[in-house]
């Protein structure tokens, strides 16, 4: 008999050790898939910060395009206008070189007829020919004035005609520079558009390689809880058989556990019946509970059908929002900012996707406004004043703030490019950025913020309705 025990607990211990063994092998394979799962999120976060660091690159290069085209463009207007100055000088030059030419056509005519009845009048008038001759050589020196007046015109006009060359010259260079850089920045952009796609698929591998990463080491945590319970468990079975053969011994050896096996047995009765009073307790307490809870769920279903009317509506007036159109005919002042409450100009004109104060996510809310817009539109400063921060921010791509009076600053955020350095004085109106999606946002939009000192304030109270 005891034989057959022994021969029991020996083939119970050999499937523990079969089956603890399996799963060693196991572990070993897991640990092999973590180190390799490991190796290749180590590679592709790797892959990741170089595409990151490429974008930002690439976004630098159509931020510099887009201030040369700005920088061209502002060149050609100016150059445009010489060549039309130039142009009405030349016409204006050809008109004096006419009326000089006819006056000397007269004056010619004058001085022939002058000279064809000189004798005639000392024969017939006996006028005094010193008269005539004086006369003669006064037409002859206005003569020489107006040849030398239409030849300085003559002269004039060539400069200018050559002048008129240079600008158009100067024109067509600006316009094909202007056009080779577009053509460059679309390049860019395109690169640009390929290597966000590039980083995106990136960062969806290196998420997919954490998520399989903590699925491996899950399990391998489980399966040392499971080998290390089993470990448990063999040694629980070897102690309470220890424990149940000293148990009998002790039967054996002593016959006066009778006596106390009634008196349990008494106990045993007494504490059954405390027991079954225990139970009814708990059972009363238990429909006290049910009650409660049914309670709790009737407020929490209504608190929920409250809370999906308010996201509805939410949802609605933000679809309201994004088919609104801000910043129609604006005009900008120069008073000081402090004084233009609700008389703002707005900085750009597109749709307004999200107002100061609506929720950005669970635990976030926007605090300055969102304006969609195309990319590259002109951003506007609102009012005039000093520029405080002009470059990249993390988090809001091309950033520049502008500090005004009494404390205030306005801020303007993804900018696709910025035209403007820290240090310079800007009046209201003046061109500071071009819209753009830097920064990691998903569509080209211009964030707006306006703060009095550190606390922000809502734009929709200074901005025009």
């Amino acid at each position: 008999m005891i034989f057959k025990r022994y021969l029991v607990l020996l083939i119970a211990l050999l499937c523990i050790n079969t089956v603890v063994h399996a799963e060693n092998s196991e572990i070993k394979t897991l640990q092999n898939n973590i180190n390799q799962v490991s190796k290749t999120l180590s590679n592709d976060e790797k892959v990741a910060q170089h595409l990151s660091q490429q974008v930002r690159e690439l976004e630098d290069n159509v931020a510099e395009h887009a201030k040369k085209i700005y920088k061209i463009e502002k060149e050609l207007a100016q150059t445009t206008i010489r060549k039309k100055r130039a142009d009405q000088n030349r016409l204006q030059l050809v008109d004096d070189m006419k009326v000089q030419q006819i006056a000397l056509r007269e004056q010619l005519q004058a001085l022939y007829s002058a000279g064809q009845q000189s004798h005639l009048k000392l024969l017939l008038k006996q006028e005094d020919p010193s008269d005539i001759g004086r006369t003669i050589k006064y037409f002859e020196l206005l003569n020489a004035n107006r040849v030398n007046k239409i030849q300085s015109i003559k002269k004039t006009q060539g400069k200018i005609v050559g002048l008129s060359d240079k600008i158009q010259e100067d024109i067509i260079r600006l316009e094909s520079l202007y056009q080779s850089l577009k053509i460059e920045k679309l390049a860019n952009a395109r690169t640009l558009e390929s290597r966000n796609r590039a980083l995106k698929k990136a960062n969806h591998n290196t998420a997919y390689r954490k998520k399989k990463l903590k699925t491996l080491k899950t399990r391998e945590s489980r399966l040392e809880e499971q080998i290390a319970h089993i470990e448990r468990k063999r040694l629980e079975r070897v102690a309470r058989k220890e424990k149940a053969r000293e148990a009998r011994k002790e039967a054996k050896r002593d016959k006066e556990r009778r006596d106390e096996r009634r008196e349990l047995a008494t106990q045993k009765k007494e504490a059954n019946a405390f027991r079954r009073r225990a139970e009814v307790v708990r059972e009363r307490k238990r429909v006290k509970e049910a009650k409660k809870t049914s309670k709790r769920k009737t407020a929490l279903a209504k608190v929920e059908a409250s809370n999906k009317a308010k996201i509805a509506k939410n949802k609605a007036k933000t679809a309201k929002n994004k088919a609104k159109v801000v910043g129609k005919n604006q005009t900008f002042s120069s008073a000081k900012f402090s004084r233009q409450r609700g008389k703002l100009p707005w900085p750009v004109r597109g749709h307004l996707l999200n107002k100061y104060g609506a929720k950005k996510n669970e635990k976030r809310r926007w605090h300055g406004l969102l304006i969609k817009a195309p990319s590259g539109t002109r951003v506007k400063v609102v009012a005039s004043g000093k520029i405080s921060f002009a470059g990249y921010f993390k988090g809001y791509g091309y950033l520049v703030i502008v500090r005004h009076n009494n404390g205030y600053n306005s801020i303007y955020g993804h900018n696709q490019a910025v035209f403007v350095r820290k240090g310079q004085r800007v009046n209201a109106g003046h061109v500071i950025a071009s819209v753009g999606n830097t920064g990691g946002h998903a569509q080209n939009a211009l964030f707006f913020k306006l703060q009095k000192g550190k606390r922000p304030v809502n734009p929709l109270r200074w901005l025009k309705k």
